[in-house]
């Protein structure tokens, strides 16, 4: 045992006396973590632009684009009155999503005939097309929501029971331990374990040809023969 730490010993004056690997095991990890950190330090895609194509000028229109700019993911960034040099625009304002609302939307919608509502998405960058898909998803489902409860309510319906159709059941979200949906606090951490882990598998190679340049492997072999022990030393 006394050997052993002897020889521990040993290895830790290598390890101070070699500045490029006091270096690299100092600093990578900060480095690392710091250049991740700044990376993900928003945690989550927010206030990305989009453009509104509203052939409808309408009040339903206008309440739909009013719903799209506040969610938290999305940003209108223009709203416009035709597709001509729409996609033009989107490249200017860097938009990945051009949702179309065609002329007679809301006159559709009040007389049954099913309107279909248009939304292009640039699928290159998967994290930031599904964000604005989910979004512009949430704020139509929440106006389909509005609009059928409300032609329920003009048949006589309840308010309360027009509700309770659209809706059987609540569903309430209660988030624990995760901190505004920032995946940055599980991320880094697995990060900076896999930078520690190259840093100690740079170190022991450093360290065994650090010990062949000064030809000392030698005498470390003769202080102990077991190559178990020369493994964890």
């Amino acid at each position: 045992m006394k050997k052993f730490l002897e020889l521990i010993q040993r290895e830790f004056k290598l390890f101070f006396n070699n500045k490029v690997l006091l270096m690299l095991f100092l600093g990578a990890p900060v480095l690392y973590g710091v250049l991740v950190g700044h990376v993900y330090q928003q945690g989550k895609v927010t206030h990305m632009p989009i453009i509104v194509v509203d052939e409808d000028n309408s009040p339903l229109s206008s309440s739909f684009i009013d719903m799209l700019s506040d969610n938290e993911s999305i940003d209108v960034a223009r709203v416009l009155p035709s597709l001509f040099d729409s996609k033009d625009i989107a490249m200017q304002y860097e938009a990945t999503t051009i949702v179309h609302i065609p002329k007679g939307f809301a006159s559709g919608v009040q007389q049954g005939r099913l309107p279909e509502m248009t939304v292009f998405v640039d699928g290159a960058n998967t994290l930031t097309s599904n964000t604005a898909m989910m979004a512009v998803n949430v704020c139509a489902s929440t106006l389909k929501a509005g609009i059928q409860i409300q032609a329920q309510m003009k048949r006589g319906v309840p308010a309360k029971i027009a509700a309770q159709q659209y809706e059987p059941f609540k569903t309430t979200f209660v988030k624990q331990n995760i901190r505004s949906g920032n995946y940055l606090y599980f991320m880094l951490p697995g990060v900076l374990i896999t930078v520690l882990q190259q840093v100690l598998l740079l170190g022991l190679a450093l360290s065994f040809s650090s010990e062949f340049e000064g030809n000392t492997f030698p005498e470390l072999v003769r202080k102990i023969g077991n190559p178990i022990g020369l493994i964890l030393v």
